[in-house]
C-alpha cells in the first residue's frame, strides 16, 4: 500500500519510460543538428601563407593614393579583384583602409593587375585622398585572414 502511493509511476517495468527519453532525445538532435548547420554559417576556407609587400605614392595634382601591393612568394590567390559593369571590386582579397581621425573617407577608384595574385605578380590600387597616417589591412576574405597590416608613415 505504501509503496502504491509514493511511487512516480504505477508501472514498474520502465519500458515505456526509456523508450520515451530515446525518442525524445531523437526528435531533438534532429531539430538541433540540422538548425546548427543552417545558422552557423558555411566553413570557411584555409587560411593562406602568402607574403606581400606594399608600396605607397601619392598624387597631390589629382589627390590620389596609389598602392602596389606585389606578391613575394607563397600560395597563389585566385580572384583577388573583379572586374562588374566596367569598374573593379574586391573580391577574394580586400584591401582596409583605417583612418584613425576618421576626418576623410578613402574610396577606391580603381583596381589593376593580375586577378590571379601570384608570385611576381602586383595589384596597383587607387584611392581618393592621402591615406598617410592610416592603417592599411590586407585581407584574405575566404578565411578572413589579415596577410599584412601596417601604418603608412
Amino acid at each position: 500500500m505504501i509503496r502504491e502511493r509514493f511511487s512516480l509511476f504505477k508501472n514498474s517495468s520502465g519500458f515505456s519510460h526509456v523508450f520515451g527519453v530515446v525518442v525524445f532525445v531523437g526528435i531533438a538532435a534532429a531539430i538541433a543538428i540540422p538548425a546548427y548547420l543552417t545558422f552557423s554559417g558555411p566553413p570557411s576556407a584555409p587560411p593562406v601563407a602568402v607574403t606581400i609587400d606594399l608600396e605607397y605614392s601619392y598624387d597631390e595634382i589629382n589627390d590620389v593614393s596609389q598602392l602596389r601591393i606585389k606578391h613575394i612568394g607563397g600560395e597563389s590567390i585566385s580572384n583577388a579583384y573583379l572586374p562588374i559593369e566596367g569598374t573593379q571590386i574586391w573580391s577574394n582579397l580586400e584591401v582596409i583602409i583605417n583612418d584613425p581621425t576618421d576626418s576623410e573617407v578613402h574610396v577606391l577608384k580603381s583596381i589593376s593587375g593580375s586577378m590571379l595574385f601570384e608570385s611576381s605578380s602586383f595589384i596597383d590600387a587607387e584611392y581618393s585622398g592621402d591615406i598617410l597616417g592610416t592603417e592599411v589591412s590586407i585581407v584574405y576574405v575566404p578565411a578572413a585572414q589579415v596577410i599584412w597590416a601596417e601604418e603608412i608613415v
